[in-house]
């Protein structure tokens, strides 16, 4: 992973710990919170789809994940791209709720 793309992984509260709804935590700083079971089902969300989400994306996706993506302006390719589905900011809500790894790209 690029060192300027951080994934956070939400509890399920199932096998693991429970976080609280909305709760996120990353397993790089907090050992107890759990990855999903596997990266082919998990979501990713994107928070940021420049050329460093783009990367990340395609790292991903070799694992079978699937991507949706929020960026500013929203004006992400999602065909060309490889999302399920991208928006602005303003879906931020829909995407942490629909996704098991989230990953900030800066």
């Amino acid at each position: 992973m690029p060192s300027s793309c951080q994934p956070w992984a939400r509890s399920s509260g199932a096998g693991g710990t429970r976080r609280g709804p909305g709760r996120w935590g990353s397993p790089a700083y907090d050992p107890g919170s759990p990855w999903v079971d596997t990266l082919g089902a998990a979501t990713v969300g994107f928070v940021g789809f420049g050329h460093i989400g783009a990367r990340c994306r395609q790292r991903f996706r070799a694992f079978g994940a699937r991507g949706v993506a929020v960026t500013r302006r929203g004006g992400v390719d999602a065909a060309a791209e490889g999302p399920a589905w991208s928006g602005t900011i303003d879906g931020l809500g829909s995407l942490l709720e629909g996704s098991d790894v989230v990953a900030a790209a800066r």
